[in-house]
């Protein structure tokens, strides 16, 4: 069995952290996306914006499209300075490789505990908003973000970002 992914996050001197941990998938997506939406002025402003995923065990699309949509507000914001991301494993990295994530995350290979959740001491817990309607928009906005980072995307996704739209739409 899976274990169940965890998200932590905090801002420390040297930037803000935000600490994935097991199989993460569009509903955790929604719940990072729910906390960025509160505290998205504090990370963008932040020296600097790591995503640890190094005991993150899998990544599905929605997360990934959740990470690069907060790593572009970022990126254009401070000047295109990249997010980083640190992982332990190289399914991680060919996501992120797939998706062209390094034109905005500088992917970084690392231990696990290597960077301890100190700064990431808050743990972002499931609400109800995060379901229903907000999880649609949330996993439409992630994939759309992927499209963007890579065309050959669109193939991949369009048929599920159609589905989401009609859904929101109805």
């Amino acid at each position: 069995m899976e274990k169940r992914a965890h998200i932590f996050a905090g801002v420390i001197e040297s930037g803000a952290v935000i600490k994935i941990t097991g199989h993460a998938t569009f509903a955790e997506a929604a719940n990072l996306k729910k906390y960025e939406d509160q505290h998205a002025e504090q990370h963008l402003n932040a020296p600097q914006l790591i995503f640890d995923l190094t005991e993150c065990v899998h990544v599905d699309s929605t997360m990934i499209g959740i990470i690069a949509n907060l790593a572009v507000k970022y990126y254009k914001k401070n000047g295109k300075k990249k997010a980083i991301v640190l992982y332990a494993n190289s399914m991680i990295q060919n996501i992120l490789d797939t998706n062209n994530c390094q034109f905005i995350l500088d992917p970084v290979l690392a231990s696990p505990g290597e960077v301890s959740k100190a700064g990431a001491t808050e743990e972002i817990m499931a609400s109800p908003e995060s379901g229903g309607m907000f999880l649609r928009q949330s996993i439409l906005l992630a994939h759309e973000t992927l499209i963007e980072l890579n065309e050959d995307n669109l193939a991949k996704f369009s048929s599920l970002v159609s589905q989401i739209r009609k859904k929101i739409s109805q």
